[in-house]
């Protein structure tokens, strides 16, 4: 598949594209080449656009306590209620957490925040 640059001027406008071996192709004076190269653009800054609010969007909803068993988005939101912070929910204890959630969801939040692993 032959890949071309664009060549932009000196107020960000394409006005030319450039082959792999370097050579440049004026469209400037050719509208109909010139409004095809300026539609492919525009879906490429759309496409781009899209696939970056969307990844961010999904990263703002995730959190910490996703993913943890036993724990749901009811519990996720009591823990969230009662500590305040995802923080303060980390520096919990096991009996601090079992006093919101059940002692076998709390239990799993701490190993969750506290693996068997860690050099603490």
């Amino acid at each position: 598949v032959p890949i071309f640059g664009m060549v932009k001027d000196n107020r960000h406008r394409t006005r030319a594209l450039v082959t792999p071996e370097g050579r440049e192709i004026g469209i400037v004076t050719q509208q109909a080449v010139f409004s095809l190269i300026g539609q492919i653009q525009e879906e490429t800054h759309r496409f781009a656009i899209t696939y970056h609010h969307e990844s961010h969007s999904k990263s703002a909803t995730r959190s910490a306590l996703d993913g943890i068993p036993g724990v749901g988005e009811k519990r996720r939101a009591e823990l969230r209620k009662h500590f305040g912070t995802i923080k303060a929910i980390r520096e919990a204890d096991v009996e601090a957490l079992a006093a919101v959630v059940p002692r076998a969801a709390a239990r799993a939040v701490w190993e969750h925040f506290h693996p068997k692993n860690e050099n603490v």
